[in-house]
């Protein structure tokens, strides 16, 4: 997977298939466009690509639901092989015409837009997927316009899926996710406690600062050690009884197999 900052490369000459978004967590929903983009290059004999917002949580002032590492694989697991990326502050002075003509057509080489169809684009979000389709046509280019992944009769989302989070509501966050909502993070070292102490004996993971938290309790979890998964239990909050250092901290118990 190829990742760069469209103002920090020179143009790149390969003609693409590009899906438009944030992508935060990578839904059902993104996987639909995803796999769309993806299979619309093979057809066209275009290359595979997207274009996201590299800072887009924090310009819409929320946390991520994953890392871009993360996110950045799961867009090559469906089938996307480029990913150009921008910080906000980089494009949103440009109107959507100026959008789609200096950085879809000229800078990305772009022949077939898609996107979703609540998408957004442009200063002050001005222009929505209709305004994209005229607009690549007008520079004879096309679009395509992804009706949205419905779960329970509403549209899947972000924003959705960190509310059941924020609520606990793990299943219902991993069916829109399309798999359990996942932490990544070095083990830290606690205080021993656990295992000599209380005979229950844990693994301590930390949140980024930039890391949206679910809702404090423990879950059910399952973890995964080198390419070894086992069944585990998870508490995710402070502990103040024994470092009231106010950090939101996951503390797993992982069952032995």
């Amino acid at each position: 997977m190829e990742i760069f900052n469209i103002f920090e490369l020179s143009e790149p000459k390969e003609p693409c298939a590009l899906a438009l978004g944030i992508f935060d967590g990578v839904h059902i929903g993104h996987k639909a466009l995803l796999s769309k983009a993806a299979a619309e290059a093979q057809k066209q004999g275009l290359l595979a690509a997207v274009f996201s917002i590299c800072d887009g949580a924090a310009y819409k002032k929320t946390k991520s639901l994953l890392p871009d590492k993360e996110k950045y694989a799961k867009m090559e697991a469906c089938g996307i092989k480029r990913v150009y990326t921008a910080q906000f502050s980089q494009i949103c002075s440009l109107s959507p015409k100026e959008f789609v003509e200096d950085v879809l057509i000229k800078r990305l080489h772009c022949k077939i837009a898609l996107c979703g169809e609540n998408f957004r684009f442009g200063k002050m979000a001005a222009g929505d997927a209709n305004t994209l389709k005229k607009e690549m046509q007008a520079n004879k280019g096309d679009a395509m316009i992804c009706p949205s992944v419905l779960f329970e009769g509403d549209a899947v989302s972000a924003s959705r899926i960190k509310e059941a989070l924020a609520e606990g509501k793990a299943e219902l966050a991993a069916a829109m996710l399309g798999e359990p909502f996942t932490l990544r993070s070095f083990v830290l070292h606690g205080k021993g406690i656990g295992g000599p102490t209380l005979g229950v004996p844990t693994v301590n993971l930390s949140f980024d600062e930039t890391a949206f938290v679910p809702k404090y309790g423990v879950y059910v979890s399952k973890t995964k050690i080198g390419d070894d998964l086992y069944g585990s239990i998870t508490n995710i909050g402070i502990r103040p009884t024994f470092e009231n250092d106010g950090k939101v901290n996951a503390e797993t118990h992982i069952f032995a197999k």
